[in-house]
């Protein structure tokens, strides 16, 4: 079955049809529930995110995002409250059943859409097709204080009851004139990308995790700050330095940087590491500086067609709580049968490494094969001459990509979840 999207929470799960409709299942959405059922439908439905156990879901258009509660028992009661207030009808206004969802309304100009949403634990960060940047908390409840990661000074620290409205926009005005391509989201703080290679980050640095070093001054940082990239390589300006790509989650940020001297991206990562997340074989509780993951940085490899080495780079990262996951994109093989590696790394304490063991792992490493049953040699047989490395490298865990057979372009996706890892067919 293909997939758009698909997110896992802390008690439950949400996927995107290729039809564009919402699936939700686990304990948190209803513990009666065996399989994925069905939640939201008619919508075409892009993408989606959890945040406080409520589901925020984005159109393929771009035009609106829908919000809805996490469980099924809640989605009932907003239902039944819904329905009571409309006390008349007739047979000119037949019985429809009230949804379950309300809308956020983005300010979009003329032909501007919603580009890409991503949540934190509790706040939404949403990116507009010009560039610009807004937040909001996320749930049911006002709230009284914020970390700093909405990015509005006046929201940070403790207020009065209930002074933060949830699902209420606010838009970063410090981004205001600076045109924002990406957007990422850890547990409490928020990063943000420009178009000339430049990271914004702000939020909660209790880790380190916004590239920045922990003192009593940036405990909390409200307003967006750009974070010193070209300190990394000892550069004067960011003419030599250029961020492609960024990813964030739980206590985390992840930076791919090109060097633009070497002509290479580098991988470096800052915040926690109490269970290996930094990929570099130590064990720190923070890390403000960022630091570089060497096993996933400047990687090259020999070109049989063109006599030279070529550069592989990073497809994708995903971040969860405590555990991470990379997907280089050396697409091998056949336009049918494309294998794209994966590596694993972090905290594994509820197997989400899928290894089959408990403990961490603080470098990046091949996941093992899980999608097919790797068939086992006799042990009296001999094994030929270098088989064994063909073997090796067999069992080592790659992601497809292909088509379908309508030509549906389709490619295996990883996600890390809080407490768990999932690998699926994207649409």
């Amino acid at each position: 079955m293909e997939l758009r999207d698909l997110v896992l929470g802390d008690s439950f799960g949400v996927a995107v049809t290729a039809r564009g409709d919402l699936l939700a299942w686990g304990d948190g959405y209803d513990p009666a529930a065996n399989i994925p059922e069905l939640i939201l439908s008619s919508k075409n439905i892009r993408s989606v995110q959890i945040s406080q156990d409520r589901i925020y879901a984005l159109t393929d258009k771009g035009d609106t995002i829908y919000s809805l509660p996490g469980s099924r028992k809640e989605m009932q009661a907003v239902q039944e409250k819904e329905q009571n207030k409309k006390w008349y009808y007739s047979i000119f206004t037949p019985y429809r059943k009230a949804p379950a969802f309300t809308t956020i309304k983005v300010p979009l100009g003329t032909f501007e859409s919603i580009k890409q949403i991503v949540a934190g634990d509790y706040h939404l960060v949403i990116l507009t097709s010009s560039g610009k940047v807004y937040t909001c908390i996320t749930g049911s409840k006002p709230v009284y204080s914020t970390e700093g990661q909405l990015g509005v000074p006046i929201l940070l620290g403790d207020g009065e009851p209930g002074s933060i409205v949830p699902e209420h926009l606010h838009e970063v005005a410090t981004l205001r004139g600076v045109k924002i391509v990406q957007v990422a989201a850890g547990e409490s703080h928020s990063v943000v990308r420009d178009d000339r290679g430049q990271v914004w980050s702000f939020g909660s640095n209790s880790h380190g995790q916004l590239g920045l070093d922990y003192t009593i001054d940036t405990a909390f940082i409200p307003i967006p700050r750009i974070i010193p990239l070209e300190k990394l390589y000892n550069v004067q300006g960011n003419a030599d330095v250029f961020c492609e790509y960024i990813a964030a989650g739980g206590n985390n940020t992840l930076f791919s940087i090109r060097n633009r001297k070497r002509n290479l991206a580098d991988l470096w990562i800052s915040g926690s590491g109490l269970h290996g997340q930094h990929g570099t074989g130590r064990y720190l509780h923070m890390q403000g500086v960022p630091i570089r993951v060497k096993s996933l940085s400047g990687i090259q490899e020999y070109c049989e067609t063109s006599k030279n080495y070529k550069e592989i780079p990073i497809r994708y990262i995903s971040i969860g709580k405590r555990h991470l996951a990379a997907v280089l994109d050396n697409a091998t093989g056949a336009d049918s049968k494309v294998q794209r590696e994966l590596f694993i790394w972090g905290g594994n304490d509820w197997f989400q490494l899928g290894n089959g063991k408990r403990s961490n792992l603080p470098r990046p490493d091949y996941m093992n094969q899980f999608l097919s049953t790797p068939q086992k040699r006799p042990k009296k047989q001999p094994v030929p001459q270098g088989e064994e490395t063909q073997k090796f490298v067999n069992e080592r865990q790659h992601l497809g990509a292909g088509k379908t057979k309508k030509g549906r372009k389709v490619e295996q996706t990883v996600v890390c979840g809080n407490y768990g890892s999932v690998v699926y067919w994207k649409c």
